[in-house]
């Protein structure tokens, strides 16, 4: 689902390293949210900023490890249980891009079973620089998502 304004939102920053930044949210939230759940994907603009939200009401964080999943190589699920993929580097990543932006990243979630949600906030654009769309571009683009046939605009699992 997109919760979008009717105008674009222009950041300031790279529109490659940003997509990136949104690209691994939006696979983190397909890879973790189970069939019939929802992805919704959200910009608004706050003061001098914009805020971009990626919700979903997949498996969810428990709150001692909120602090935690931005470092790197860190996985919630141990090495040997786990069922998802990956080398837990894609959000410390992100979060290094973000604030090169001088942006931030952080996440929110009531635990086990409720979701999270994911939010970028990035200065906007100054009138003397290079436009940078904050979300229509990522919307163009095509994803290598494992579940690429179900996300659309409106993500049912």
């Amino acid at each position: 689902m997109r919760d979008l304004p009717d105008q674009p939102l222009m950041v300031q920053g790279d529109q490659e390293k940003l997509t990136l930044v949104l690209a691994n949210l939006l696979n983190n939230a397909v890879r973790f949210t189970p069939q019939k759940g929802t992805i919704t994907v959200s910009a608004s603009s706050q003061h001098h900023e914009i805020l971009i939200e990626v919700k979903d009401t997949g498996i969810g964080i428990a709150p001692g490890e909120l602090g935690k999943i931005f470092k790197e190589f860190y996985q919630i699920e141990d090495h040997m249980t786990r069922r998802e993929g990956g080398l837990g580097l894609g959000l410390s990543i992100a979060q290094g891009l973000v604030k090169l932006h001088q942006g931030r990243l952080w996440a929110e979630s009531n635990g086990i079973g409720k979701g999270a949600t994911f939010k970028v906030c990035c200065p906007k654009r100054r009138l003397t620089e290079r436009p940078v769309r904050a979300l229509p571009a990522l919307f163009r683009r095509r994803f290598s998502f494992p579940q690429a046939s179900r996300l659309s605009s409106t993500v049912s699992r």
